[in-house]
């Protein structure tokens, strides 16, 4: 069988019915998380009010299609009674049927979705950190010290076959693959091959094309320099003391980021041209486990909502918020100001990719005012970092290969 399992990204946001919005909120408040968010194929999920719209988000990354997560959720005792707080879900009928329509309604479209594990299903991380561990507790106990490497490579592949019989062989799938350099430069390619082709269609039009896109670069340039950016004296000090108080309780946390765009076509087009980019990046060339050299990412999406108003960003990562964000600065700058330039309050940029998210204090602080707190939060596998899951993966990949001596040394590295 293939190792792999596609992963997506399901996101429905629905208007609060007014006359239940108290009920909601005290079900959120008390209501097990677990109860909530745990069902099979979910990695991470989250509920929360958009307090500003009044409107319930239930976002989550799961296994396999759509269909079958619907059914999964309709298995759930308790989000009807949740999705029953909303306009729209019809209660009258039974949940197989009143879930799908409910969803159908109001699910939105992801234009960039990032992962860091690509391809590995819930039961598989899961089965591969028992993997580890069992590995991990035989080691312990089992007297290899001393023994050549080949040998305590297939004594350790012995114990692990008897051991665990659920962990069956696989057929290892590859991503396609394209070099971030490359990939820059098939995207530059591409706008000068539209451009020599509107002058091989008609001299005019290449002219009109070129004409185009300085006024576009023109309009930008002037907006870049009068757009409001955050004062510097705008600190979110109690949206951050709120935010913190439900950070760093695991080794994973999460950030949901909810800011209104600036207005105009040539932002709009800016926008999604940056989300275009993004994406393809994140399926093709960050699809190894890092994106943009940050290995601590789970999953990350951007989604347009509300008509086009406002940008929602989900993200589940390692470590705390603050080496998350420097790492965003020092890494992917280029990126997060592509797409994030386009909404309000965000520090000044130059010719949209440059400075930006680069003022870093600037940054952090207009991220802490545009983010929003999360009522309900889950985690499948809330104590493994990204580093953790390949890791175990590689090694599971390990127990099926025939190896040499020096390739059975470096295996054994990684235990």
């Amino acid at each position: 069988m293939s190792a792999f399992t596609d992963q997506r990204a399901l996101t429905l946001i629905a208007p609060i019915d007014p006359n239940h919005q108290q009920a909601l909120e005290q079900l959120l408040l008390t209501t097990d998380y677990k109860s909530l968010m745990s069902m099979p194929g979910v990695h991470f999920g989250r509920l929360l009010i958009l307090h500003k719209t009044q409107q319930l988000v239930y976002a989550v990354n799961h296994d396999g299609t759509y269909e079958s997560h619907l059914a999964v959720m309709a298995k759930n005792p308790l989000l009807p009674t949740v999705f029953a707080c909303c306009q729209g879900y019809q209660s009258t009928l039974p949940p197989e049927q009143a879930i799908p329509h409910f969803v159908g309604q109001y699910r939105q479209k992801v234009q960039a979705f990032y992962r860091g594990h690509r391809g590995l299903s819930v039961d598989q991380i899961l089965l591969e950190q028992e993997m580890y561990e069992e590995i991990q507790s035989h080691l312990d106990k089992a007297g290899y010290v001393g023994l050549p490497p080949l040998e305590a490579c297939q004594a350790i592949k012995k114990h692990i076959r008897s051991q665990l019989p659920a962990l069956q062989p696989f057929q290892a799938y590859r991503l396609p693959y394209i070099k971030p350099t490359l990939m820059r430069g098939l995207l530059i390619g591409l706008v000068l091959l539209i451009i020599v082709g509107a002058f091989l269609i008609h001299t005019w039009l290449g002219i009109a094309l070129i004409a185009i896109l300085l006024l576009a670069v023109g309009g930008l340039r002037w907006k870049e320099t009068h757009d409001p950016i955050l004062a510097d004296n705008d600190i979110p000090m109690g949206n951050t003391t709120q935010l913190m108080s439900q950070e760093d309780f695991i080794s994973q946390n999460q950030m949901t980021h909810y800011v209104p765009l600036k207005p105009g076509i040539l932002r709009t087009l800016l926008l999604r041209t940056g989300l275009f980019l993004v994406n393809i990046l994140a399926r093709y060339s960050f699809n190894q486990g890092s994106l943009s050299d940050i290995s601590s990412i789970h999953f990350a999406r951007w989604q347009i909502i509300n008509h086009g108003k406002e940008l929602l960003f989900f993200s589940n990562f390692d470590g705390t918020w603050e080496n998350y964000l420097s790492d965003f600065v020092d890494r992917a700058c280029i990126g997060l100001t592509l797409i994030w330039s386009n909404t309000i309050e965000f520090p000044r940029t130059v010719f949209w990719a440059g400075a930006g998210a680069a003022d870093e204090e600037r940054f952090k602080n207009w991220t802490r005012k545009y983010q929003v707190k999360t009522d309900i939060w889950y985690s499948a596998y809330k104590n493994l970092t990204v580093k953790n899951i390949i890791r175990n993966h590689q090694i599971r990949m390990g127990l099926q290969q025939d190896f040499n001596a020096s390739q059975a040394a470096a295996w054994l590295k990684m235990l």
